[in-house]
């Protein structure tokens, strides 16, 4: 695994802000490929090895696509959200200060 800038699964304290930073869509298909890879790995890792090598599974695509494109739908609809309400809002401004 190319796990070299700070990237950690092996703990819910570095997992957290990998997905974090997956929704963001910094590298996240970079994280994809290194936890899908198979090759040069170990059975066994050692939880404490700040070197990432347990084997990957091919799963993860499934797991990162989908989860890439809920994070992209949510937030597209949070987004949408905010602006149709401010676009309400300042319609209720301009009305009310008309009459």
């Amino acid at each position: 695994m190319h796990f070299t800038w700070g990237v950690t699964l092996m703990a819910h304290h570095g997992a957290c802000p990998s997905q974090v930073r997956c929704s963001t869509g910094e590298g996240w298909n970079g994280i994809m490929y290194d936890v899908a890879s198979t090759s040069d790995c170990s059975d066994t890792p050692e939880w404490d090895d700040p070197v990432a090598s347990g084997c990957g599974t091919p799963v993860s695509y499934l797991f990162f696509y989908s989860f890439t494109l809920l994070v992209t739908f949510v937030m597209l609809n949070v987004f949408i959200a905010v602006i149709l309400g401010e676009i309400v809002r300042v319609c209720r401004l301009s009305r009310d200060a008309r009459w």
